[in-house]
């Protein structure tokens, strides 16, 4: 009954193949189950792997569940060189949807283990590549960065030693942008000009090998020079990275240049500007269903009300965000400024005790992680929540906490936190009755907004600078 019941699936296949012969793609997998059926374990990988092509990275979870069943089946099959080049492949493919998706430490560390083994024996310097690049954005992405770096050092080496512009570019990208996570801002730029360089020449560097184009460096030079306080020359960078996006039909990372716009909108104190943005990256994240997609966009929206003083819309949408992310290990990358703004929503909602929690844990989180521009953020948040809650008695510490706050900003040269830090201290200088210290710092801090194009947070200083207090 087996046999037959095999024969019968395999008919089938054969049947699809002939009939449907212009619309197999269509066809995968449907194809892979039959063939599945009737135990042609090779064929069916085969099938699999097309389904997943199919489904790709606009419908990642479709693509990842095609390509398990690559993983598993081909295990316990027969060796050949096809079924070993098969099985290596979906090692890659699986991490790169796993930092999209989610995935464990654990079930990413086997895979990657086994997937070198299978490349170092078959002496693929491409495949290892794919897999140091996926592995380290795994840790990178999941909020422990400094994990990350030997697996890009590694390939590096290994696509240099092949001289191929295309290996160059893709073993570098995950790397300019792990650099500014962990606030390596001069390294992070020095590379990113490196990655532009290569691609003014091929935009389509790194589509062959880690399914990603050229526009990755240009959002990543967005970033860098946000992070500099160069507002506009950032906005510039996010408009030539989306334009290329679209250019390629990589709708997810056009998902992911919206999510870092609205997150630069409300860095230069654009409520309006991000709150649109932030709810433009929530519709395309929800539509392609990547974990990834899904906390960055919700959480810039909730940041973004933040800024609106939208207390109850931002801590809704912070704690989906950082729920989502913790439970499927994805897209904690910025989990400091998520906690550290979710702390001030619960400070807007009058829950003191939480906000207080919050904040504390927002600076352990990119100590632990060792983010340093991060940690700018979060010492912002631990004076904002200080301020308001114990006023005069918390001078020394607030003090000491914007003293260690500038010193980072000094040492990594994110020069668009600095007149927030200025904001910080006019407020400490107001309940300190220091009227002429009051004024200084805020027209310090509105000659840096001004001059950085934070034009948002320049037009809240300003009336300030017309009261007393």
């Amino acid at each position: 009954l087996a046999a037959r019941r095999a024969e019968l699936h395999a008919a089938a296949a054969r049947a699809i193949e002939q009939l449907d012969a212009e619309k197999l793609d269509e066809r995968a997998a449907l194809l892979a189950y039959h063939w599945e059926q009737a135990g042609e374990v090779l064929t069916a990988a085969q099938w699999h792997a097309r389904a997943a092509g199919v489904a790709g990275f606009d419908s990642p979870v479709e693509a990842v569940r095609h390509w398990e069943s690559v993983w598993e089946i081909l295990q316990a099959a027969p060796a050949s060189d096809e079924g070993v080049a098969l099985r290596l492949r979906a090692a890659g493919e699986l991490l790169t949807f796993g930092w999209r998706v989610g995935m464990t430490h654990e079930r990413a560390a086997q895979i990657f283990g086994v997937g070198k083994a299978l490349a170092i024996e078959r002496g693929d310097a491409r495949e290892q590549l794919r897999l140091h690049n996926a592995f380290g954005l795994i840790h990178g992405l999941g909020g422990n960065p400094q994990r990350a770096i030997p697996h890009f050092e590694e390939a590096v080496g290994l696509a240099d030693a092949t001289g191929d512009p295309e290996l160059r570019w893709s073993a570098r990208t995950a790397f300019d942008f792990t650099l500014w996570l962990i606030g390596d801002l001069a390294r992070a730029q020095q590379m990113n000009d490196e990655q532009i360089a290569l691609a003014e020449v091929d935009p389509a560097l790194g589509i062959a090998t880690i399914g990603i184009s050229t526009a990755d460096s240009l959002w990543h030079r967005g970033v860098i020079l946000r992070d500099l306080g160069r507002f506009q020359e950032a906005a510039a960078a996010f408009q030539r990275a989306d334009e290329r996006a679209r250019r390629f039909g990589e709708n997810e990372m056009a998902n992911w240049i919206d999510f870092m716009r609205a997150d630069t909108f409300e860095r230069a104190g654009d409520a309006s500007g991000a709150l649109s943005m932030a709810r433009r990256a929530i519709e395309s994240a929800e539509k392609i269903g990547s974990v990834l997609g899904r906390v960055g966009a919700h959480a810039s929206y909730g940041m973004a009300c933040v800024l609106a003083q939208q207390w109850q819309s931002a801590r809704e949408s912070l704690e989906f965000a950082l729920e989502l992310g913790r439970a499927k290990q994805s897209g904690l990358f910025l989990e400091p400024y998520y906690v550290a703004a979710l702390a001030e929503a619960h400070l807007g909602l009058g829950d003191a005790p939480r906000a207080r929690q919050l904040a504390e844990a927002a600076d352990e989180i990119a100590l632990r992680a060792q983010m340093r521009v991060a940690e700018v953020r979060a010492l912002l948040g631990r004076a904002r929540v200080l301020l308001t809650l114990d006023g005069v008695a918390a001078r020394a510490e607030v003090e000491s906490i914007l003293d260690r706050a500038l010193a980072l900003v000094h040492s990594t040269g994110a020069r668009s936190f600095e007149p927030q830090i200025h904001v910080e201290r006019a407020r400490l200088a107001g309940l300190l009755s220091d009227a002429p210290g009051r004024e200084q710092w805020l027209r310090d801090a509105h000659s840096l907004f001004t001059e950085m194009g934070a034009t948002g947070h320049a037009e809240r200083v300003a009336p300030l600078l017309e009261s007393p207090r």
